[in-house]
Formats: structure tokens, sequence, C-alpha cells
């Protein structure tokens, strides 16, 4: 069995209207929210084998506090310009060509590609992954390239809101 977690970036500025959207950061909430998430998969005892995120400003903010709660190495990050603007298929692809070895993976990504796989992975009824929410997927395959469409169960899903709140 292999395990995933599709990781929805923290909240991200708009407050800079000329930013390229590969550039936005986090605002005062996303820059709450990455580190609480981080603790929180840290008590959870969430390890990954190996991290993919997307290049984008927001997704690398957001990996940093989770990175540093679960004190995770340089060797297995990943950042991966693929997963950038990606649908839900390309993520697919993308799974499919991850080595055997890595039991659990973390895919650190944006919408509507990260919903769009929980929903094509599960078929669990989720609308939208808000901002750093977190699903957790217990994929029933034994190799990457197997993982297909219904291939998965919603093992886990941490909203930030039921988790830290909603103040800023």
């Amino acid at each position: 069995m292999k395990t995933l977690y599709l990781i929805r970036h923290a909240k991200s500025s708009w407050s800079d209207e000329h930013a390229a959207d590969i550039d936005r950061p986090l605002n005062r909430r996303g820059k709450r929210d990455a580190p609480l998430m981080g603790r929180f998969l840290a008590a959870k005892g969430a390890q990954p084998d190996r991290v993919l995120c997307s290049p984008a400003k927001r997704t690398r903010k957001t990996l940093a506090p989770i990175r540093q709660a679960l004190n995770l190495s340089d060797s297995i990050i990943d950042i991966r310009s693929d997963i950038y603007g990606s649908n839900w298929l390309n993520l697919l692809d993308l799974l499919q060509e991850l080595n055997d070895e890595w039991n659990t993976v973390f895919l650190i990504g944006h919408n509507p590609g990260i919903t769009d796989l929980v929903v094509a992975l599960t078929a669990a009824a989720v609308d939208n992954l808000p901002t750093c929410a977190v699903a957790v997927l217990d994929l029933q395959i034994d190799r990457w390239t197997a993982a297909k469409p219904r291939c998965a169960a919603l093992r886990e899903l941490y909203l930030p809101k039921q988790l830290f709140g909603d103040a800023t």
C-alpha cells in the first residue's frame, strides 16, 4: 500500500496586483496556518519518503514550516515545475513515475488539480480542498505505476478552519 498526502498551499496574498501568479507570497493567515499544519502533521507522525512541491512561492513557503516541523532532509524534497498549473491527469502521470521504494509521498500544489486528484483517486465527495488543507489517501497499490482513478481511500481530511479556527 502507498500513502499520499495531497496538500494545497496555504492562503496566498493578492496585495501586489503586479506580481506574477507564481511569485505570490503567503498572506497573514497562510503564514499562520502553514506552521500550525506542520506541527499538526508532526504530532500525527507523518513522515514522507519523498516530497514533491510546485515551484510557486506560495507552495515553497507552505513547505518550509512543514519541513521544519517534520525535520525533513533536503535530499527528499523535489521542487517540480510540472506541478505548477497541472490538472489531475498530469499529476496522476507524475505519481505513476515515482520510485516504488517511496511508500509515503507528500504532493504540495494548487487547485483545481489537487482537489480534482483527490476526487479522481477516491471518488470522495470533495468539492474544494481549501488552502493549507491536507488529504491523506491510502492507495491500494504496491507500485506507483498502478495509480489510477478509484484506487484509493480517503483516510483523513485535515481542514485548517476546523483544526485552527478562523482567526487571522
